[in-house]
């Protein structure tokens, strides 16, 4: 180390003292009455101010802060060495709110509320392990957040979660959601069902969105709109295609086709901000939280993160890249409707079985294609071979692992086994935990025959360490995939399970 910890540390909580005068400008969102939420609905190309609003809506980053002039970032110890601790967690909403709350806030009361689900000991000290770990995080990068939507009911997740963490944060909105039939525009003739889905008008705000909330200040936070690989407006309303409705043979028999599509206004996008980080090169550290398409085919989402990388390219200090990225390998809609029968039902548990049968690969496309796809499954990063073993997502680690910034730097795409908390190596594996094969899963369906079909890697951390940086500063090491905490609780706390990366805040010696 280059010099001793107690120097180190004194020094760095100097700094952190003047930086933390740094506080986000707060910045609100502008809202929709319901009467133009219902014209977002019906009108395929609103104009005049509605347009304007819309627009600035889609363009602006609500910002504020909670942090109090006694806070200060977790910092937790790794080796003997403060560390960034990162989290990055698709939370589905943000529909299971209290649990996910208590996971990040409290780890003993969250063990305490699965004990009572009569798990077993070992099981009940690795979920108390892992929020542990979670709750030091000291920047969570959220994606699927909501603002005002009834099934999270009605809050303001992102603002509610920084302010219970004392936190900054920073949000943008994807989509707003314009459902004819929870805004009240179509009716159901099932009575029971309508009342489930409709919204209350003076509550709905119809957001849909992504985070950053950090201990540490956040500075210059903006919205990155990515190329569009799904009109959620114009695709949503067309016609079911006869395919689909083919693979959606259990939902009809409950739900109108006019309720199994997403409208929305607005797309993906790609949250950006900066970090005061005392520690780092020039004191700032980049985040950038992505969201790419799920309802498009692998290349597509290609050029969504060929975006992403033109606009930070730029970029001189360290990097944090995280997010939701939909590396199903194919056109992931067969996940949406997963989805859809989750949030349009209070108990979706016999809908899910019953109908995602009938999308399994190996039904829908034959034992040929199903053992080409099976070759990227477990792991994307996998080299792509044509018609002998396909791995369609390999295009966008690719990508990733070529770039190059301004700087001369590239992602770390190491995976040294010491650094891993399983000790597994290989592509990836520092920054993301690998399993026996391949990586272990973020997102698995509701019937996953055995983990043979249905898990999926969606969830990644890509880091760029400080340029010419000989020694181990803020290079990602002892990843984490916390399957047991979000499957703690019944339901679980999110259809995608949080990941960790730890990043050292001292230039240790490689």
């Amino acid at each position: 180390m280059r010099s001793s910890l107690a120097a180190f540390v004194a020094g760095a909580l100097a700094v952190w003292c003047s930086a933390a005068t740094v506080r986000a400008q707060t910045t609100k969102l502008p809202a929709f009455t319901i009467d133009e939420l219902k014209q977002l609905s019906t009108e395929a190309e609103p104009g005049g101010a509605l347009a304007t609003k819309l627009n600035r809506l889609l363009h602006t980053v609500e910002t504020g802060s909670y942090v109090g002039k006694r806070d200060r970032p977790a910092r937790p110890v790794q080796q003997g060495v403060p560390i960034l601790r990162a989290a990055m967690w698709n939370i589905e909403r943000g529909q299971e709110y209290d649990s996910i709350l208590t996971a990040l806030t409290d780890a003993d009361e969250f063990a305490k509320l699965c004990a009572k689900r009569g798990l077993k000991r070992q099981r009940l000290e690795l979920i108390r392990e892992e929020a542990r770990v979670l709750e030091d995080a000291d920047l969570l990068i959220l994606n699927e957040v909501d603002g005002g939507m009834k099934r999270s009911g009605y809050r303001d997740v992102a603002r509610e979660l920084a302010q219970a963490l004392h936190m900054n944060y920073a949000y943008a909105v994807e989509f707003v959601e314009v459902d004819p039939v929870t805004l009240g525009i179509e009716v159901i003739p099932e009575t029971a069902l309508e009342d489930e889905l409709r919204a209350d008008p003076a509550r709905y705000k119809g957001l849909h969105g992504t985070a950053i909330l950090a201990r540490y200040p956040i500075q210059n936070a903006r919205v990155l709109r990515l190329p569009v690989c799904h009109d959620w407006y114009a695709n949503e309303r067309k016609p079911v295609p006869k395919i689909e409705k083919l693979k959606r043979l259990g939902s009809e028999k409950v739900f109108l086709e006019a309720i199994a599509q997403e409208r929305r206004r607005g797309g993906r996008i790609a949250l950006i901000a900066e970090l005061a980080v005392p520690e780092a090169p020039g004191g700032t550290v980049r985040v950038v939280n992505a969201h790419l398409e799920n309802k498009c085919k692998a290349r597509c989402r290609v050029e969504q993160m060929n975006a992403v990388l033109e606009d930070v390219r730029g970029t001189n200090g360290p990097l944090i890249l995280a997010g939701d990225l939909n590396t199903t390998g194919a056109d992931g809609s067969i996940l949406s409707v997963g989805y859809i029968l989750k949030t349009k039902m209070r108990d979706p548990r016999f809908w899910a079985g019953q109908a995602l049968s009938y999308f399994n690969p190996l039904n829908l496309y034959g034992m040929g294609t199903a053992a080409r796809y099976v070759h990227g499954y477990g792991d994307p990063t996998r080299r792509d071979l044509p018609v002998i073993a396909n791995n369609r997502e390999f295009g966008l680690f690719d990508t990733v692992r070529k770039d190059r910034f301004s700087d001369g730097a590239s992602f770390d795409f190491s995976g040294e086994k010491q650094y891993t908390v399983n000790g597994r190596a290989g592509t990836l594996a520092n920054s993301n935990e690998r399993a026996a094969k391949g990586f272990t899963y973020t997102f698995a369906l509701p019937r996953d025959f055995k983990g043979a079909i249905g898990r999926y890697r969606l969830d990644w951390f890509f880091i760029k360490p400080p340029a010419g940086e000989e020694t181990r500063l803020l290079r990602p090491q002892f990843a984490r995939t916390m399957q047991a905490l979000n499957q703690g609780l019944e339901p679980r706390l999110s259809d995608h399970a949080p990941i960790t990366v730890d990043l050292p805040l001292a230039g240790v010696e490689k």
